[in-house]
């Protein structure tokens, strides 16, 4: 699994603990930093031309 990939997993059950209203501040943090790392992930594939590798064109 790419770091892409398990960060938009787990930024995926993050955003519904948020959506349920029991997401903790830790929890929005580790929201914000997954974020962060699907961002980072993309800048780097884009970069590479290698974006086809998370689905993008």
């Amino acid at each position: 699994m790419s770091v892409h990939e398990s960060a938009a997993l787990h930024a995926a059950e993050l955003a519904a603990r948020a959506e349920a209203g029991t997401l903790s501040a830790l929890d929005a943090r580790s929201l914000a930093h997954a974020e962060d790392l699907m961002a980072w992930a993309r800048e780097v594939l884009t970069e590479a031309g290698q974006l086809r590798l998370i689905g993008g064109a």
